[in-house]
């Protein structure tokens, strides 16, 4: 004789377990079951209601006079009653979180070519932001963190909150403090992206390859590269890294093709150099609120010497 729902193996194990008078094996197979319905990014709390309602489904299909008796169909019939009772609640979980996030509103100040700009954030942070650069945050800063994203250069005085961490996230690194000042340059056109200390300690790591957490101190300046996911470390003077906030470029042992980016960004121009070699050559240059010209004719002077021409917006260096 076939056996009736109320006594299929599957259907006591259900019951027993509802009843807490099953064996721990018993639960534990049962619980892999259940937990392999969940979602894992739902949270304990919506998970464990979830559970109870997929439990309250189960036995209205169990106690259903309309089940059917084949074992294999009804079976059927209580997964698609735990999936539909899962997902209900999954559906409202988002449907309350979505809604909310939904009220959450951002800032988004960025700054052209030759422009520089000074950003207060509600937590009272100071954000210098340098030429063709943006800064992108939250309204209110209620959360457990403070949140920003960056494109280009800043420098950062963060007002100390111990209970609230700042967070800086650019294409390349995610950066963190309490509260300290510090300046980041990741712009997306360049394979390298900087962070430099000037107070307080600050921990950096790869967004993008998982690095472990560099931890700067001080006059500690961090080069990540992008491109081959490595990183340096070296000593610098900090007060070097933000004088462009005073107006004062300091470049030390770049090469011209990034010399001539900045240049691009500072004094919003197009500079070609047709020359690949020329590109590598290395300079050093110092120049304060001064024509781009004059720089030019500088940088010239400093190494083994080039050719310019500047028409309009537009220079080329041979």
């Amino acid at each position: 004789m076939a056996k009736t729902p109320e006594t299929t193996p599957e259907i006591a194990l259900l019951q027993r377990y509802r009843a807490g008078t099953c064996t721990p094996e018993e639960a534990r197979q049962v619980d892999e079951w259940f937990d392999a319905q969940e979602n894992e990014g739902v949270p304990p709390l919506l998970r464990r209601r979830s559970v109870q309602a997929i439990n309250r489904a189960v036995l209205r299909a169990i106690r259903s006079p309309q089940r059917k008796r084949q074992n294999g169909f009804f079976f059927l019939k209580i997964a698609a009653v735990l999936l539909l009772a899962f997902m209900a609640g999954l559906f409202g979980y988002r449907q309350l979180y979505s809604a909310k996030d939904l009220h959450i509103t951002y800032t988004t100040i960025s700054t052209k070519a030759g422009e520089r700009k000074t950003v207060i954030l509600p937590d009272s942070t100071h954000i210098s932001l340098n030429n063709v650069s943006a800064i992108r945050f939250a309204d209110n800063f209620d959360g457990k963190t403070r949140a920003v994203t960056l494109t280009g250069e800043a420098f950062f005085e963060v007002r100390h909150d111990a209970t609230r961490p700042f967070i800086v996230s650019t294409g390349q690194l995610h950066i963190q403090v309490l509260g300290t000042s510090f300046d980041v340059r990741a712009f997306p056109d360049e394979a390298q992206a900087k962070v430099t200390v000037a107070s307080g300690k600050v921990g950096v790591y790869s967004t993008q390859h998982k690095t472990a957490t560099q931890m700067l101190l001080p006059g500690q300046q961090l080069t990540y590269n992008g491109t081959t996911a490595t990183y340096s470390t070296s000593q610098v003077n900090p007060d070097d890294q933000h004088a462009w906030q005073q107006g004062i470029l300091i470049l030390k042992s770049e090469n011209l093709r990034e010399i001539a980016r900045q240049l691009e960004r500072w004094y919003n121009v197009r500079i070609s150099i047709p020359d690949t070699r020329l590109q590598q050559e290395q300079f050093n240059i110092k120049q304060n609120n001064e024509s781009l010209d004059h720089v030019l004719a500088s940088l010239s002077l400093s190494g083994d010497g080039f050719h310019y021409r500047i028409k309009g917006r537009q220079v080329q260096i041979w």
